[in-house]
């Protein structure tokens, strides 16, 4: 099964850009793995499994801005501890396991809400990761000047769009099957 922990991030192709994504999903106690059928292509994407590490890796990169999803467990702790969000660090997107946790989450978190993009539940993290790759990449290549790094990042980019699409039918394949047989019960 492909999870977080087999992200592979591409330091060469997407290190040099002035805004980074990461991924935050530490756990102390035996963890749910997070299926992301599309692990294979969010190389754009930094994989952290420890908070402090993360949180120190944000800090001393202040010349850097971010985007961070992060486990619900872990974005909870770093508000509580530290009551503060860095400045350079601009979205953040909070992943968690049930429709009660999101719910519970937006009314926490309504006070942080010029940093707090979106909470969304595990099913749909390997969707929204592809959404945000497919204009994270775009937004890389309108600066890219590197022809060569330019094919790559358009590269990346249809691979992501490709995958997303798939994503999509299989979602409105599934709400077809739920319809049907909600029809069928009637």
């Amino acid at each position: 099964m492909q999870t977080i922990a087999n992200i592979d991030f591409d330091s060469t192709l997407y290190s040099q850009a002035h805004h980074w994504m990461l991924i935050l999903y530490q756990m102390n106690e035996p963890s749910m793995a997070i299926h992301l059928d599309n692990v294979h292509l969010m190389r754009f994407i930094q994989p952290f499994d420890n908070m402090p590490r993360c949180q120190n890796y944000i800090n001393t990169n202040t010349v850097k801005t971010f985007t961070l999803f992060s486990y619900i467990g872990n974005i909870l702790t770093w508000l509580w501890n530290n009551n503060a969000i860095p400045d350079h660090l601009n979205h953040i997107i909070i992943f968690c396991p049930s429709s009660s946790d999101k719910k519970y989450l937006q009314a926490w978190t309504k006070r942080y809400t010029k940093k707090i993009r979106d909470i969304i539940t595990h099913d749909a993290l390997d969707r929204e990761l592809l959404i945000a790759g497919m204009k994270y990449i775009e937004e890389l290549c309108s600066y890219c000047e590197d022809e060569g790094v330019l094919n790559l990042l358009k590269e990346d980019h249809k691979k992501v769009c490709l995958a997303l699409m798939y994503s999509v039918a299989n979602q409105i394949t599934l709400q077809d099957e739920y319809i049907r047989l909600s029809e069928e019960a009637s």
